[in-house]
């Protein structure tokens, strides 16, 4: 039996509705025959990691489909302990040796009334009461606008792919355990939003007191988002009609929010800017330092595996000046490492990688990069993380 002929004969098994799934089947077999490298971004990347995770050797919070550094030192551990050629490629022996003590076979259930348990995958082909659960979520955010049929076909799978894009998740219109606890963080928050009488749009002058503090992005609707623009609008960030809905008008209101409020400008509603939104903000116009500071305490130095406001403040600096293209994130990884090798190689400093006193006086200068440059550095080994 082929390779091709063994992929057929899985995925008609995972159609059977209401009954078993044999996802890790698919992926199995999918897996086989490929060849995985360094730079690669796929979702048999991220059955791979997946595989390295379950044996202990892929140490990252979560499978990412990106084959980057971590992924590299992963394979060529597993190599080394299994007596396989160590070159951080994962081929068919190194699958096959990671597929060895695998069982070809995972069945769950799929009455989760949840959208599918946090373990199952749910994707394009699948058919049941799972898939049926998800169209309801994604309509109920406004992301999915077909019949519920309990078929997971194009439409669901490209309203799958905008939840993740606004999100932030790795964009593979496959429902897996990050897609489907972010579902449940967001329609947890429209849930208890929906209960709390939402009579913040007349009456009240003054910012309205946040009813959740569950993460609000781009692309989410609903009377959370209706009751962030309130209060935008209420501090004078937000010129527009309350809508509800979360377009790049309100991204830019918040991003702006939170430069006055001095808080990691990312255009995303999290904990932090939901207690600023909720204690004594600043409004639209209030002074404040357009330029990040040098980090404060220590001997100001700013290097690889640091997180915090420092960081934030170095990315800012780096991003301005044109050497990173991505919102700060306040996580010192290999992305960063690289724009500030870059940054002090085009200005002669010493290239370290290391953010001191020097480089940040280089960046906080009135100085530019010597040319216009595109530097889409690519993305490192998680989505929301490792820069």
């Amino acid at each position: 039996m082929t390779i091709s002929t063994v992929k057929k004969f899985a995925l008609t098994s995972v159609t059977v509705t209401g009954a078993a799934l044999t996802v890790p089947m698919i992926a199995d077999a999918a897996l086989e025959n490929q060849v995985l490298r360094y730079g690669q971004q796929s979702e048999d990347v991220r059955h791979l990691q997946t595989l390295l995770k379950e044996k202990g050797y892929f140490t990252y919070q979560t499978a990412t489909g990106y084959y980057g550094d971590v992924t590299v030192r992963a394979v060529r551990q597993f190599q080394g302990d299994h007596s396989l050629s160590v070159d951080g490629i994962a081929g068919p022996q190194t699958i096959g040796a990671l597929l060895k003590d695998r069982p070809s076979e995972q069945v769950r259930s799929s009455q989760s009334t949840s959208g599918g348990s946090s373990g199952t995958l749910i994707r394009t082909g699948m058919k049941g009461e799972s898939v049926s659960n998800l169209q309801r979520q994604l309509r109920d955010l406004g992301f999915f606008n077909s019949t519920v049929d309990g078929h997971f076909g194009r439409v669901t799978q490209a309203a799958v792919q905008d939840f993740q894009r606004s999100h932030g998740l790795g964009v593979d219109g496959i429902v897996g355990p990050q897609t489907q606890r972010q579902l449940q963080v967001v329609q947890g928050s429209e849930s208890v939003l929906g209960s709390g009488g939402g009579n913040s749009s007349s009456g009240n002058s003054g910012s309205s007191t946040p009813a959740s503090t569950g993460l609000i992005s781009p692309g989410d609707r609903g009377n959370q988002v209706s009751v962030l623009q309130q209060q935008l609008k209420d501090l004078g960030y937000y010129n527009h009609a309350v809508t509800g809905v979360f377009g790049p008008v309100t991204e830019r209101a918040v991003r702006d929010f939170q430069r006055t409020n001095q808080i990691g400008a990312d255009g995303l509603v999290g904990p932090q800017t939901h207690r600023t939104l909720a204690s004594s903000p600043k409004r639209a116009g209030d002074s404040v330092s357009t330029t990040p500071s040098a980090p404060s305490g220590g001997n100001g130095i700013v290097r690889q595996g640091m997180q915090g406001q420092q960081v934030t403040n170095l990315q800012q600096l780096l991003r301005d000046k044109g050497y990173m293209n991505i919102a700060p994130t306040g996580v010192f990884g290999d992305l960063t490492y690289q724009a500030v090798r870059k940054f002090q190689q085009d200005h002669r400093l010493a290239v370290d990688g290391i953010a001191g006193p020097a480089t940040f006086g280089a960046l906080q200068g009135n100085t530019t990069a010597p040319s216009k440059r595109q530097h889409p550095l690519h993305q490192e080994e998680a989505v929301a993380g490792t820069l």
